[in-house]
């Protein structure tokens, strides 16, 4: 295949993704809009591809060195060594003539040997295959990328959990549909999909179950009429619809005919299977011929970086890809990096004896969980730039592998017995008198500075990251420590990138209480939703107040922002804010448009807003609620009506605000008051502009 085609169709498949990232993240109506704004492409496909990832063994032989087809057969035959061979020969035999199948193919041996004793063949199969904690990049990225909706769905067609761990660890419970029994669809598919007839939420399936539930396990290649019928609707609305589907395949032959007819029946004569393999397949079945294009990646096996880490170059093509698909996003809306992605397999990835069951490793298992508890309360103390909330910890990756840790130690007495040990070890400190809140470094007792330093300064950065990384090192294990002597670079530019990057990550659940609170809304769910929508609303030349809660207000000193508020005339701007840190700057840039900053500590401020108001009345805002530092947000779009209901808030919180200052906060705020206080606040901002516009004024 000539380089140039290779070129050609690896950056049209980035392309391809990009844009399905896009068609997510907004509504149908804005999809062209948000393209030409986000993507530094040419002209918007009408129907964006949908991108369909399938995985099979030979993704997972990459990452930690589990059994190919041949391999796993010949083992599984040894674990059953009752059964009479040349009975089971004569079975192999009868599904080759039969159903036409290949004898030496993995799923024709299970389908033979389960004739003679399935409950053992469960039960070995498990043995091997039951592996959950050996993260891979490939991985990584694959669930990286589902979560932050650049694929449509994930096959999976393995019965090992690694891929599971991963998603569950970077998309989170609830957040996205998980399929691996008939129990886990709806009966009627349309209820998971949106307006686009695409799946509200991103998709995993495993078709042939999965190794933590016997019962799952599936061996349905003889006739694909095994397939549950509630899998068979699933997958024909992923197949089926306007738009084409790209089928990127890592590690499978795509030898699946109950897969294969429903992919041959349902999907666009212009969907394209893709290989990222070792070899493309030597033969494809005559109904998915159709859709087959030359691999344009040849993966080869090469040395690893150690003894234990089975690194080989399809981490490299897909890190490649990743890269692909973030050049073709403009400046100010690239996707979120992967550093810490690579920073957790350079850690952790290590080969795996599968002739070993888990139960075999305890001792190697409870310090691989206990060092990866470290390693994530390290990286969230950086996401949340130093200041971060017990209990947001123990909802997240820290919480859970700490969890996990304390289930499996066999030493109670053995440190830290808990989470708020394990950050007193990293030198968090309490902020105030409560155990929950916790800050990096020295607390100062005076009330300015517990308002106006409980993040790491941007200036005091350095200090704080490279301090938090020589205690991360004290409390690993020697075969992890050694590693991020190897990688220092790598942790501290990850522990950098995580301080300096966003501080939230958007997550699109199913349903959220506070969301009824509203008539009319949009969910927002990606980030490039969310800036999207934003940058869209900013560019509207009817408003001319705005209205901020948030965190800091750091996002308001981007360029982009700054550039596009100063460039309107006669707007003003008023920000309730729980940390000063970036007060100076925000003060510096908007010295004209600035109306006020009013301060409000971070445990009395949890509904983040931006209103957009035009001669006293709201025009539309975008809302959120962020309790207790939350990692996680779900931003609404509100139009006028329930945005409106916004500006209510909005005042109760100056009035907060302005009482935490004078030290007399009130219980209650009701509503007679309220509306007074909302009253001489419009009349004060308002009686500001009137002021602006006549000294602007020429005179007559």
């Amino acid at each position: 295949m000539e380089l140039a085609k290779i070129t050609s169709q690896f950056t049209k498949l980035a392309e391809d993704v990009a844009a399905n990232h896009v068609f997510l993240s907004v509504s149908t109506g804005r999809y062209k809009q948000a393209y030409k704004r986000v993507l530094s492409l040419e002209s918007p496909p009408k129907h964006p591809a949908r991108v369909v990832v399938v995985v099979g063994a030979g993704a997972s032989h990459a990452a930690c060195g589990l059994p190919l087809g041949e391999v796993a057969a010949t083992e599984l035959k040894n674990r059953l060594g009752r059964v009479n061979k040349e009975l089971l020969n004569e079975e192999l035999e009868r599904l080759t003539l039969e159903y036409r199948l290949n004898e030496t193919d993995f799923e024709t041996q299970l389908l033979a040997l389960s004739k003679f004793d399935q409950r053992r063949l469960l039960e070995e199969l498990s043995n091997i295959f039951y592996r959950k904690y050996y993260p891979s990049l490939s991985y990584e990225l694959l669930a990286h990328m589902l979560k932050h909706r650049f694929l449509d769905a994930i096959i999976n067609f393995n019965f090992d959990e690694l891929l599971d761990q991963a998603i569950e660890d970077e998309v989170g419970a609830g957040n996205y549909y998980r399929v691996v029994s008939d129990g886990d669809c709806v009966d009627n598919v349309d209820e998971w999909l949106n307006d686009q007839k695409r799946f509200r939420l991103p998709l995993y399936i495993k078709p042939h179950g999965t190794a933590s539930q016997k019962s799952s396990l599936r061996f349905t290649r003889s006739l694909y009429t095994l397939l549950p019928q509630e899998f068979r609707k699933l997958l024909e609305a992923l197949f089926e619809g306007e738009e084409s589907v790209k089928i990127l395949v890592l590690g499978h032959g795509m030898q699946s005919i109950e897969f294969n007819d429903i992919l041959s029946r349902y999907a666009r004569d212009d969907s394209e299977i893709l290989f990222i393999d070792k070899k493309a397949p030597t033969s494809l079945e005559h109904s998915i011929k159709r859709f087959y294009r030359e691999a344009f990646w040849q993966v080869i096996d090469k040395p690893g970086l150690d003894d234990d880490i089975n690194d080989t170059s399809l981490d490299d093509r897909l890190e490649e890809f990743w890269k692909a698909i973030a050049d073709c996003f403009r400046v100010g809306y690239k996707p979120r990096q992967i550093t810490r992605h690579k920073l957790i397999s350079r850690l952790f990835a290590r080969r795996i004896d599968y002739r070993q069951p888990e139960s075999n490793k305890q001792s190697e298992l409870t310090r691989y969980l206990k060092d990866r508890a470290y390693v994530e309360l390290a990286l969230a103390i950086a996401k949340a730039k130093g200041f971060v909330h017990l209990h947001q910890l123990a909802e997240g990756r820290t919480g859970k592998y700490f969890g996990l840790y304390k289930r499996n130690r066999r030493n109670v007495s053995e440190m830290p017995n808990s989470l708020y040990e394990m950050c007193q070890s990293l030198d968090l400190r309490q902020a105030g008198y409560s155990r929950e809140a916790l800050r990096l470094g020295e607390m100062d007792d005076s009330a300015g500075h517990a308002l106006s330093s409980l993040i790491v300064k941007p200036d005091d950065l350095e200090e704080a990251l490279t301090n938090l990384e020589d205690k991360l090192v004290d409390h690993l294990s020697r075969s992890v420590s050694d590693r991020i002597c190897r990688n220092k670079k790598l942790l501290h530019d990850t522990l950098t990138e995580m301080y300096r990057g966003n501080e939230v990550e958007v997550s699109p659940v199913k349903s959220v209480a506070h969301h009824e609170a509203f008539a009319t809304r949009e969910l927002l769910p990606t980030f490039t939703a969310l800036k999207e929508h934003t940058m869209r609303l900013l560019e509207q030349p009817d408003w001319d107040t705005l209205l901020v809660v948030a965190e800091t207000g750091q996002w308001l000193i981007e360029t982009s922002y700054v550039q596009i508020i100063k460039a309107k005339s006669c707007v003003k701007l008023v920000l309730i804010v729980a940390d000063e840190t970036w007060r100076a700057t925000l003060e510096s840039n908007f010295r004209t448009e600035l109306h006020s900053i009013s301060i409000l500590p971070w445990w009395l401020h949890n509904q983040h807003m931006t209103l957009f108001l035009k001669d006293r009345h709201v025009l539309h805002g975008i809302y959120l609620e962020r309790r207790l530092r939350a990692s996680q947000i779900m931003p609404l779009f509100l139009p006028d009506h329930d945005a409106g209901a916004l500006l209510d808030t909005f005042v109760a919180y100056l009035m907060k605000a302005q009482r935490y200052s004078d030290q007399s906060l009130s219980r209650y705020i009701g509503p007679g008051e309220l509306a007074d206080e909302k009253k001489k606040f419009l009349d004060e901002l308002y009686g500001a502009f009137r002021l602006k516009y006549s000294e602007q004024s020429p005179r007559g």
